[in-house]
């Protein structure tokens, strides 16, 4: 499974598989780094590496290193795979009219989904912000609407 998503620098899609960070050569003072997405196994290349294959080979893509994303899991009771920074829409009382954004709560060391009220809702944003951990979503079916490098409207 690839277990990390990230946007193409050429073309702006998404890119899926094994973040990796190359110097930029000549190696300059200080180091430079480009960001790529690696889409093979890189276990299947570790014996190669050690005995000084070239880099160049691997099957890899540049990609924008702030849309790196890591995947969450599989959600809910439609099976949803939902990566870190998805938009995603669960109908539980109450948060019927909120969106809620996929983080990672690093002081609790777990995914969180952050509520944010949508566009078209009138009330009181009660629960803007409010956090919930994933468990919340188990019981539910979930549909993902957007992520927040592609839909920044939808918060």
């Amino acid at each position: 499974m690839r277990t990390f998503r990230a946007k193409a620098i050429s073309g702006g899609t998404w890119v899926y598989g094994y973040p990796v960070k190359m110097p930029v050569t000549p190696v300059l003072d200080p180091i430079t780094y480009n960001s790529y997405i690696v889409s093979a196994n890189l276990a299947d290349y570790s014996a190669d590496l050690a005995q000084g294959f070239d880099d160049q080979d691997f099957p890899k893509t540049a990609v924008d290193d702030s849309t790196l994303s890591q995947i969450v899991g599989i959600l809910g009771k439609n099976a949803v795979t939902v990566y870190e920074g998805d938009i995603i829409i669960a109908n539980i009382y109450p948060f019927e009219n909120y969106n809620a954004v996929i983080e990672f709560n690093a002081d609790k060391s777990r995914f969180e989904m952050r509520f944010v009220h949508k566009p078209t809702f009138q009330g009181r944003a009660i629960f803007d912000n409010n956090t919930r951990p994933l468990e919340f979503l188990m019981n539910t079916n979930i549909d993902i609407v957007g992520d927040i490098y592609s839909n920044p409207e939808l918060l």
